[in-house]
């Protein structure tokens, strides 16, 4: 009967095919699996994805060695790198930096000429509990963000405060500290306020019990008193083509820096 003999040879040769064959590869005589062909499928995509500093040129076609291109990464220092993240890769990080380094006084303030920053506004006394300001600047360091994206943060407060909060904000980068008072209109003027994309104002005081209606006194204080100033923007100005004798703008021509009027605090953003 040569029906069931040929179905027969034909099982035996699936299945010996089958089991030369493991997830798609090739078995070799030793019980090893032959990585050639995915190894060369892994290591290409992975190639493709290094960066590389090498020129055309250089770079011969050869034959692809199985995992990561490990003279392609030496290429990339990633030291070098200026967007650094944590160790989850969700937030912006930096090396730990002392408190020091990053409190400026009032003309070193007026100096940096702020603009697009936050100002945090902060009252607080020097054994006022922890309010938690990591959770509020760690938002805007979202790793979604550029480093050129992100908002310099100003606080403007008790240093004495801000120290036993700083082991929290140390790796976060572009925060700097003015040792004032949000009441002050010469630290207000001094961190460029009216060129803020934000004013946060917060307490860390504890309310006394004597009359619980007063527990935001100073937080409303601190509002009313940036909604009363009025500022002089000396530090922004809006560009103004050079027009022609005949009433005609001049494509091309030179540029004048036109400086703008005076801004009320009303427009800050509170």
């Amino acid at each position: 009967m040569p029906i069931p003999i040929v179905k027969k040879n034909m099982m035996s040769k699936e299945e010996n095919g089958a089991k030369n064959m493991m997830n798609g590869r090739v078995k070799v005589p030793n019980n090893t699996v032959d990585d050639t062909y995915g190894g060369y499928h892994l290591s290409y995509e992975v190639k493709k994805l290094m960066p590389t500093n090498k020129s055309t040129a250089q770079q011969k076609p050869s034959k692809l060695e199985v995992g990561i291109a490990d003279d392609q990464a030496k290429d990339f220092d990633f030291a070098k790198t200026e967007m650094k993240y944590d160790s989850t890769g969700m937030f912006h990080w930096t090396p730990a930096r002392s408190i020091e380094d990053c409190i400026l006084d009032r003309n070193q303030a007026a100096m940096t000429v702020l603009n697009g920053h936050v100002v945090v506004c902060l009252f607080a006394d020097p054994d006022s509990p922890l309010i938690g300001l990591r959770n509020l600047v760690m938002p805007l360091r979202a790793s979604n963000f550029h480093y050129h994206e992100l908002k310099h943060v100003v606080i403007v407060g008790s240093v004495d405060y801000i120290k036993r909060e700083w082991k929290t904000l140390q790796n976060l980068p572009k925060i700097s500290i003015v040792n004032g008072s949000p009441l002050s209109r010469a630290d207000l003027r001094a961190v460029n306020v009216n060129l803020c994309d934000m004013c946060i104002i917060l307490s860390a005081k504890v309310p006394s019990n004597e009359d619980p209606t007063l527990a935001d006194k100073e937080a409303i204080l601190a509002s009313l008193n940036i909604k009363a100033m009025t500022f002089d923007d000396s530090n922004s100005f809006t560009e103004q083509n050079v027009s022609s004798p005949d009433g005609l703008s001049t494509m091309g021509g030179p540029i004048v820096l036109k400086r703008q009027g005076p801004v009320y605090g009303t427009s800050v953003p509170l």
